[in-house]
Parts: C-alpha cells; sequence; structure tokens
C-alpha cells in the first residue's frame, strides 16, 4: 500500500506539472481574450486584433467605461485545478517520505495544504487582474482626441472603422464623420465623441480637449 500511494502521488505531481506548464503556455500564447469596447477581442500578448463583429452586444453595466475588460475573473479556473493537483502529489511524496506519514494523514494534510495554496494563489492572480483593468481602461471623456487610424473606409453617412492605441493596447470602434465627408482608409482621424460602441471622428484636432 506505501508503495501505491507513492505512484499515485508522483503521477498526481507529474500530471499536475504538465498540465500547470500547459495551461501558462496556452495564456501566454494569447488563447484567453479581453473584451474590445463590447465589439471584439483581443489576443493577449501582441495586441493582434482579431475579427470584431459590428453587432452591439448588451451589458450587465452602465459604466461609462472604454479598452479591454475580462469577460470573466474567476477563482476556481483550469490553472488552479493544476496547480492543486501538482501540489498534492508533491506534497504528498513529502509527507510519505520525510515526515513518515501514513496513507490517510498524507491525504489529509497534502489536500488540505494544495487547496489552500492553489486558491490563495488564483486570488491573489485575479485581484491583481482586476487592479490592472480598472488602471487600463479610459472613460468616454478621455478618449475624446486621441488620434486614431482608419482601417476601413468611412463613407459619407456610413459607418467604417477607426483603431488607435489606448494606453498601450490597440483597440478597434466602428466609426463615423462627424463632418459629413468621406475618409479613407489609412488616414489619420481624432475622436470627438464616442458612446463606447461606436466615435465619431474628425480630421482636425482643433476644438477638441486634447
Amino acid at each position: 500500500m506505501p508503495y501505491t500511494i507513492e505512484v499515485f502521488y508522483a503521477t498526481c505531481a507529474i500530471v499536475g506539472l504538465i498540465f500547470t506548464v500547459f495551461s501558462a503556455f496556452i495564456s501566454h500564447a494569447g488563447h484567453g481574450h479581453f473584451k474590445i469596447g463590447r465589439l471584439g477581442k483581443l489576443k493577449i500578448g501582441k495586441f493582434k486584433i482579431a475579427k470584431t463583429s459590428h453587432s452591439s452586444q448588451s451589458s450587465a453595466s452602465s459604466s461609462d467605461k472604454l479598452g479591454p475588460q475580462f469577460s470573466s475573473l474567476s477563482v476556481i479556473n483550469p490553472l488552479t485545478i493544476a496547480i492543486f493537483i501538482g501540489l498534492f502529489g508533491l506534497l504528498g511524496l513529502l509527507a510519505t517520505n520525510a515526515l513518515q506519514m501514513g496513507v490517510q494523514a498524507s491525504l489529509l494534510f497534502s489536500s488540505s495544504i494544495s487547496l489552500i495554496m492553489s486558491l490563495s494563489f488564483s486570488w491573489v492572480v485575479v485581484r491583481l487582474l482586476e487592479q490592472s483593468q480598472s488602471s487600463s481602461v479610459t472613460t468616454y471623456e478621455e478618449a475624446i482626441g486621441l488620434r486614431a487610424k482608419v482601417v476601413t473606409k468611412i463613407e459619407k453617412g456610413r459607418l467604417g472603422t477607426i483603431s488607435y492605441i489606448d494606453k498601450g493596447t490597440i483597440l478597434t470602434l466602428p466609426a463615423c464623420a462627424e463632418e459629413e465627408e468621406t475618409i479613407e482608409k489609412g488616414d489619420e482621424v481624432y475622436i470627438s465623441r464616442t458612446d463606447g460602441k461606436m466615435a465619431y471622428v474628425k480630421r482636425q484636432k482643433e476644438g477638441l480637449w486634447r
């Protein structure tokens, strides 16, 4: 039985380590997503814009914030589970070999401590992400006067698309010309007003806040 439980712990440690590395790699590679202006998604890491939808999505919040928002922030996630499994295996090996605990005692010891440590780690990460989110968003008023680039031609009286950099993050929004005119792709414009779902732009910055 002692040999069997050691094999079990070792397997958990190896699986947990592999799963943790894999989960961290997936997150770093950009498979987690931020919402952009409630219109699209942004890959983490290299600020690559994914295909955006011009249809507005319902929002449960009435906050007047622009920029990336986390679609969900949960303490219980795949990375937390991976860390728990890995710690459970390592602590189990420690309990059986170094501390000479029995099977039941080692199970209780490793499961309780690994649960506390993995949840604590995940809680700290979530808090840091929330603080980063709240400090990186821009209000509608602060967006006025930001320089943007037209990525889809804005025809007279019709919507196009602009991209702009807000505190190191590339964002996109549907946009129309404040003055009834056509603005070609690649032209530089300035945001004159926005509601977070679309922007109105002008060629000249004069008269804007910035």
